[in-house]
């Protein structure tokens, strides 16, 4: 995949999960035409919980969508790296 649509990805998601009080560990992006899946691991000083990964996914879904990054469809993972 192309390492420009995952920076793009990575801008859209930073000020999204610096405002949770977390950070980016990865963003990954894989499949192809109506499979992509996006993956973005996350970790916080005090844990990552299933609720902030929740809200971390929600605007980031939204913000790609707005975007328009990807191109068809695509599943959002957000996740901790453990």
């Amino acid at each position: 995949m192309s390492s420009s649509v995952v920076n793009k990805i990575e801008e859209l998601a930073r000020p999204i999960v610096e405002a949770k009080q977390a950070f980016i560990i990865d963003v990954m992006l894989r499949g192809e035409r109506g499979g992509k899946v996006v993956e973005v691991y996350v970790d916080a000083d005090t844990g990552v919980t299933t609720d902030l990964c929740a809200d971390i996914s929600r605007e980031l879904s939204h913000a790609l969508d707005i975007a328009g990054v990807i191109q068809g469809r695509f599943h959002l993972v957000v996740s901790s790296p453990g």
